[in-house]
Formats: structure tokens, C-alpha cells, sequence
């Protein structure tokens, strides 16, 4: 427990609570994520960020997707002798697996601090998309109903449309990648692309685009697939040319 804990003076922290006993003081509260960590389908990595007074131990809650990782410089647990005047900032790395289905799913990261007379927990709550992280085009949001709440509702997946012009020749995509990736375009469609791979990182194409002879809109459908797996399809929708307005 060297890198990851880092020792804190404490001056004023409110929010934890005292125990009974004056010369102790024991609390735990999740620093990251502060309400939710939004983790796209090829994102296979995250963390939890968290203070304690005692000693912890980090466990995936009922989430088979996200994996605890432990190591000698991120520890899941450890023993912390409790100071009244002192905590401890911890983070404990996460593995996922990528989400390669059709909708969201959530997952917990289960934090139990402790000690001989007393222990609580806290969690760190996750939400991972079946998509890329598509900036351009913007997302549209798809949702669906919650279990057990028909009047609600959650974000289950993103839709992703372009629209151009019948005279438009270029445009432009653009993604955060996580994952090696490729750009599945098809033979028969009016996008094309000089660069179709890549690896993880912030990516811009540039995709060529075929004018529209005719007065008919037009779509087509590329796939954006990372090599774990995930596939998010991109639609671009061409606007027909405009009828020649008739002369008397």
C-alpha cells in the first residue's frame, strides 16, 4: 500500500462520522465516481477513488462485467491502523468486460471499510453503453423501460445520423476509441473512407460522399467496430436535389 494510499491531514471533515469512542473516527466515502461513471461498450478500464479512517476491501457487487483488480501498488484491500486526525485516499483499478449487446447494463463496486467495533460500505456506481463514444454525429438518445417501473425510463443505447446535403462531396466522423477499431463500409453505399483502421485514441476521418442525382433521399449504414467486439452502426441520410421550380 505505497502509491495508490495517499495520507491525508485531517482539518475539517464533516461529512464522516465520529464514533462513540473520543479517540476514534471512522467513515468511507466514494470520491470517483461522484454519482455515476459513464463507460462506453469498448472501454475496458475504470477505477474507484475513495477516503477511509480504517481498513477496506473493494469487491465487485453483483456485476460479473466489472472486475476488481488488485496489485502491490493498487491494492483491492489493506490493513490501516485508525487515527483520529488522519485518512486515507485509496484507488483501486477496474477491468470490464466490453459490452457487446444491445443495451445498457449497470454494475457496482462494493467498498467496506472496518474495523474491531465498527464497519460500514459505500458504493461506486457504473454505467456501460453497448456503443462507441461517437462525437460527431451527436447521439440520439434510445430508451428503455426499467423493470418494475413502467413510468420510468433509462438511456439503453445512442443512435447515430448524419444528414447531408444532395450536392455535399465531404464530411467528417469523429469517435474516442478504446479498442483497436475498424470502419466497415458498404460496396453498394455513397460513403467512402481512405482510412478504415486504427488504434485506441481520439480519431477524425474524413469520409467522401457521392452527390445524389436524384430528387429521392438516400441512407446508408456504416459499422464502427472495435477488434473486442463492439459494433455501432452510423447512418448517413443524403438529401435528394431539389425539383426545378416550374416556369410559365
Amino acid at each position: 500500500m505505497k502509491k495508490n494510499l495517499l495520507f491525508c491531514a485531517l482539518a475539517s471533515l464533516a461529512m464522516l462520522a465520529s464514533c462513540n469512542h473520543d479517540s476514534y473516527r471512522h467513515g468511507v466515502t466514494v470520491v470517483y465516481p461522484s454519482a455515476m461513471s459513464l463507460v462506453f461498450g469498448d472501454q475496458t478500464s475504470d477505477s474507484i477513488l475513495f477516503t477511509t479512517f480504517d481498513s477496506f476491501q473493494a469487491t465487485s457487487y453483483d456485476s460479473d462485467w466489472i472486475e476488481v483488480l488488485s496489485s502491490s501498488d493498487y491494492p483491492s484491500s489493506g490493513k490501516i491502523p485508525n487515527s483520529y486526525y488522519n485518512y486515507y485516499l485509496v484507488r483501486v483499478n477496474l477491468k470490464m468486460k466490453p459490452n457487446t449487446g444491445t443495451k445498457s447494463r449497470n454494475g457496482y463496486v462494493a467498498v467496506r471499510s472496518y474495523s474491531d467495533d465498527w464497519e460500514a460500505t459505500a458504493h461506486g456506481y457504473y454505467k456501460q453503453l453497448p456503443c462507441h463514444n461517437v462525437v460527431r454525429p451527436y447521439g440520439i438518445p434510445v430508451y428503455q423501460k426499467i423493470d418494475g417501473n413502467p413510468n420510468d425510463s433509462t438511456i439503453s443505447t445512442y443512435r447515430y445520423e448524419i444528414t447531408d446535403s444532395a450536392r455535399q462531396v465531404v464530411d467528417t466522423l469523429r469517435f474516442e476509441a478504446y479498442d483497436g477499431w475498424t470502419l466497415e463500409l458498404p460496396e453498394d453505399g455513397f460513403v467512402k473512407s481512405a482510412k478504415t483502421s486504427g488504434n485506441k485514441g481520439y480519431q477524425v476521418l474524413l469520409v467522401d460522399l457521392e452527390q445524389n442525382p436524384s430528387e429521392q433521399s438516400r441512407t446508408t449504414t456504416v459499422q464502427l467496430k472495435s477488434n473486442n467486439g463492439v459494433t455501432t452502426p452510423i447512418t448517413f441520410i443524403q438529401k435528394g436535389i431539389k425539383k426545378p421550380a416550374n416556369k410559365e
